[in-house]
């Protein structure tokens, strides 16, 4: 979590990964200023992290399953205006499991969150420009976010809501295509378990 965190990148983008590394708990007491510049706090987690656990790490490009987020036949159904300043520190919302809201998103922004849910890359094809405010509701399906790519958008049985793929159609007037294409990825190449002492 703290190198996931630390780099912004999602765990089924992070490789190499020992065997340890998602059992092992650590405590992390630290100080830092309270106005700090926009991502200062997690360039300061990376040099703990190389400093304390030796962490060293490369970026590659790989073709991997991902979804384009493309507009659906009959069109988009949010309402696209103009940016008002910034959109603050988290414009979504999630209430409930299989309960999205957005504020004042980017269509690229949609995509990055949907890239969580779905534990995959999902690539933002819309082509829409301008922010837009809306409301998500579909019925979670553990098998359906570890499914392949092909059999994800499939899995209905036995459902009594929608799933994301249908919900995300239906409602925003979107679709998730899936395809395989380049996604960056960062692969340890060292990390210790045990952390060197202050």
């Amino acid at each position: 979590m703290l190198i996931t965190w630390a780099y912004d990148i999602r765990n089924d983008r992070l490789l190499g990964k020992p065997k340890w590394l998602d059992s092992a708990r650590y405590d992390i007491a630290a100080k830092a200023g309270e106005s700090l510049a926009p991502g200062l706090l997690q360039r300061m987690m990376q040099s703990l992290l190389a400093a304390r656990f030796q962490l060293a790490i490369h970026r590659e490009t790989r073709e991997l399953p991902m979804y384009a987020m493309v507009v659906g036949k009959n069109g988009a159904k949010v309402h696209l205006t103009e940016a008002k300043g910034d959109a603050g520190q988290s414009p979504f919302s999630m209430t409930a499991r299989g309960h999205l809201t957005g504020s004042q998103v980017t269509a690229a922004m949609l995509a990055n969150v949907l890239s969580n849910q779905l534990g995959r890359s999902v690539q933002d094809e819309t082509g829409l420009k301008g922010v837009f405010d809306f409301e998500l509701e579909w019925e979670p399906d553990a098998d359906a976010q570890s499914a392949g790519v092909d059999d994800a958008p499939a899995f209905t049985d036995a459902r009594t809501g929608p799933s994301i793929f249908t919900a995300i159609q239906e409602q925003l007037g979107l679709k998730l295509e899936p395809r395989k294409g380049p996604v960056e990825v960062i692969v340890i190449d060292h990390v210790e378990s045990s952390p060197t002492e202050n």
